[in-house]
């Protein structure tokens, strides 16, 4: 290929890519018709392998109707069709200079939806999340999961709840000797030492063989 930039690489029938070529750089989808909405009808972005971004997701994702991360561009690939857009490369670069690189032709075509300019949602190519909206849904599980968060803030659970809690955790049993020589095995320490009045911490420590006893009770020799 040339070194005078920028190269086509999808056009009508035209496709660089199939004829091997692939780098790591700062690509632009151009809508090539006239628009009344964007003075620049450009989507600038970044790929460490342009050829995969492009023609394995960019294209595929607008031909499906699953662009989903940028409505404008999906409206604007579905109200014109892909014959009227032009797939360009700006700038080959090194992976290291890939966000310094697409920066600069942010900053210098500023194709921004909030300014009418073109496609791009975020003005920071290190941030490509800043002034995105949430789709309805997503900001309706938010809310729901926020609603039921403050609910729930300084709520205290019954002792029922607590122990049904307990239960449904993966408990490891143990075996113990009672202060009266009784042997018992069961698996919730919580629930154990509350029925028998047992302080749980230092009745852990001794299952976890850090104690030798715990207010009379103990293991059993082992075998």
């Amino acid at each position: 290929m040339s070194d005078t930039f920028p190269h086509i690489l999808i056009s009508g029938s035209h496709n660089v890519f199939a004829e091997g070529w692939n780098a790591a750089g700062v690509y632009a989808f151009s809508g090539s018709y006239k628009s009344e909405t964007f003075t620049t009808p450009w989507y600038i972005g970044s790929a460490e392998d342009l050829r995969h971004r492009i023609q394995y997701q960019h294209i595929p994702e607008l031909n499906r109707n699953k662009h989903k991360h940028n409505d404008p561009l999906q409206y604007s690939w579905n109200k014109h069709g892909p014959e009227n857009f032009v797939v360009w490369c700006l700038e080959v670069c090194s992976v290291e200079n890939l966000i310094l690189a697409e920066q600069k032709y942010l900053d210098l075509y500023r194709p921004f939806v909030d300014e009418f300019g073109g496609f791009n949602i975020a003005k920071k190519a290190d941030a490509p999340m800043k002034g995105r909206k949430h789709s309805v849904e997503a900001r309706a599980k938010i809310s729901a999961a926020q609603i039921g968060s403050k609910r729930n803030l300084g709520k205290v659970r019954s002792q029922e709840t607590k122990d049904k809690i307990a239960a449904a955790k993966p408990q490891r049993s143990f075996t113990v000797i009672s202060p009266d020589g009784e042997v018992i095995s069961t698996c919730n320490v919580r629930k154990f030492c509350r029925e028998n009045n047992l302080k749980r911490w230092n009745f852990e420590n001794m299952i976890k063989g850090k104690l030798r006893s715990s207010q009379g009770w103990k293991l059993p020799p082992s075998p």
